[in-house]
Formats: C-alpha cells, structure tokens, sequence
C-alpha cells in the first residue's frame, strides 16, 4: 500500500508573552499535539482503545493544570518581571494523520494553542481572566470531553460503517481490470 501524504500542520506562533501559566499549557498542548500524531492509530481508519485512553488522560492533565492557573489570584509584578518570556518552538514536522479522531485532536489542540499565545491573558503575568475560562475554556474543554465520549461510545458499540461495505479496490489493480 503507497503512503499517503496528507500534508502538514501550520500553527500560530509568537515568539514571547508574559503569562507563565500559558507557557506551561502550551507546553502541555505541544506534547499533546506530538503524542496524537503519532499514536498507534494515527494511520488508520479505526481508532485503538489504547489511543483513546492516552487522549483521555492527557485532557485530564490538562484540565487539571487549567483550573489550578485559573484558580490562582493574579500576581502583580509587572516591575519586578518586565521582560516577556519566549514562547518554545511549535511542533515541527507533524503531518495530518488519517485517523478522524486523532486529527481532529491534533485541529483542536493546535486552535487552542493559537487561543492560549493570542488571548488577552497572555499579557498578565499569571492566571486567566475570567470571561476567557468563561467564554472559551470551559465550552473547549467540554467539546473535547464530548469527542472522547463519543469515540469511547463507538469502540464499546461497533456499529458497520460505510467503509467496511465499500467495495475497495486491491492494492496494485488498475482501474478496468479483473481482480
């Protein structure tokens, strides 16, 4: 079977912000973004429970991180910590998978990415402000608790799909040949 190249991802990027807590999630994000790219079912069209779980738990983590920067009070040392700091390197080099679910992972964490270095909240020195937990956290969280449910809820119940009815060609026939 001949590889199939998807493409590339792009993702947003500035080089400093001020907020440390946003550092660390978009490190977070980073490894997530690596991980899922990578994982066993990123190649095919069917996802591995295992993948599921890995996805799971990194959402965990990152919630978990979230609403611990979210909860703290916003430290006011603009004096005392004037410079930015730099923000590391997006992933390089990961290419869109075929698997669905993994990608749209991959989309969703490189959106949140994007939303994290370009929110106001990047300009304090910690924390978050409440309309972005509110506003975009909260419903970003929640859609991916609803994805990894509803990937949990078709591995429990596999259903036919229109791929396993399709009637695929064999690898190396040529189109109006005999198999």
């Amino acid at each position: 079977m001949a590889d199939t190249e998807l493409g590339k991802m792009e993702f947003d990027h500035v080089d400093r912000i001020n907020n440390v807590d946003i550092l660390s999630l978009v490190g977070w994000v980073d490894a997530g973004i690596r991980q899922f790219a990578r994982a066993t079912s990123a190649t095919r069209y069917d996802t591995h429970k295992e993948d599921v779980s890995i996805v799971k738990a990194w959402l965990t983590k990152f919630e978990k991180d979230f609403r611990n920067f979210a909860g703290e009070p916003e430290l006011f040392m603009q004096k005392a910590s004037p410079k930015p700091k730099p923000v590391p390197q997006p992933p390089q080099e990961i290419s869109i998978v075929q698997n669905t679910f993994l990608q749209h992972m991959v989309y969703q964490c490189s959106t949140m990415r994007t939303e994290l270095l370009f929110c106001e909240s990047a300009e304090r020195i910690n924390g978050f402000h409440p309309s972005f937990v509110t506003a975009t956290m909260d419903p970003w969280i929640q859609k991916q608790k609803n994805t990894i449910g509803n990937a949990e809820d078709d591995l429990a119940n596999p259903e036919q799909t229109w791929m396993e009815e399709a009637d695929l060609q064999e690898p190396g026939v040529n189109p109006g040949e005999p198999r």
